[in-house]
């Protein structure tokens, strides 16, 4: 599966603006932790969808007042995962993302669709950024923090990118939480800078994706669309 991007970085990094510019090219994007919160979003009704998936902010709100927030149900969720199997949620997402690998947007038969996330947490690019069959050209997961994600992520044919941006990451306990201690010292194939513009940052997703098409001989779909 040649075209599988991890993305990793502290939190507050841009991992999600990196995958928002994916999308405009016709990748889809999803994480390892769609699961955890689609389990936390049943167990917690009351909390709207957008603090599991919306930007990484919310998910400091609490659960309930005076009680833990958001991230601290995922972090808690997925140690105890981890503790039964530490590839538990890495079998997952792999999975999920090898399924999605060429597959067909949703909106192909029913009118052109926008980008929009499905209750998997996918996130699906705009039917118009996909080929003429409606054909999606990569799969993007945005959480690539654990050891063992990123050998998961290069067994099926994938890459790493780290996302860098000055003064990103938690504060207190929840920046010494392992999913943001472990990915500092582990290797990556690119580092995208985030420090100065947004269009900065799409240009050097750009330049990085250009480099994985010539690097794994790619057909033109992705490269065509590249600007």
């Amino acid at each position: 599966m040649t075209h599988l991007i991890g993305l990793t970085g502290v939190a507050g990094s841009g991992k999600d603006a990196v995958a928002g510019f994916l999308r405009e090219l016709g990748w889809a994007s999803g994480a390892f932790a769609d699961l955890l919160k689609m389990i936390c979003a049943e167990a917690f009704p009351d909390v709207p969808r957008e603090v599991w998936w919306g930007s990484s902010e919310l998910r400091s709100t609490p659960l309930r007042e005076g009680g833990p927030t958001a991230r601290e149900a995922l972090q808690t969720l997925g140690d105890w995962g981890r503790a039964l199997d530490p590839d538990v949620w890495v079998r997952w997402g792999i999975r999920r993302a090898k399924s999605l690998h060429g597959a067909i947007h949703p909106g192909v038969g029913a009118g052109p669709l926008p980008a929009h996330r499905d209750a998997e947490g996918t996130y699906w690019p705009s039917l118009v950024a996909c080929d003429a069959e409606g054909r999606i050209s990569g799969v993007a997961l945005t959480d690539a923090r654990f050891a063992n994600e990123m050998v998961a992520i290069r067994a099926a044919g994938g890459v790493i990118w780290r996302v860098y941006r000055r003064g990103a990451g938690l504060s207190g306990a929840a920046a010494r939480h392992q999913s943001e201690m472990e990915q500092g010292g582990l290797p990556v194939d690119t580092t995208l800078d985030n420090s100065t513009t947004l269009d900065d940052l799409r240009d050097r997703v750009h330049e990085a994706l250009h480099a994985l098409v010539n690097r794994i001989g790619a057909a033109g779909r992705i490269g065509d669309r590249l600007v």
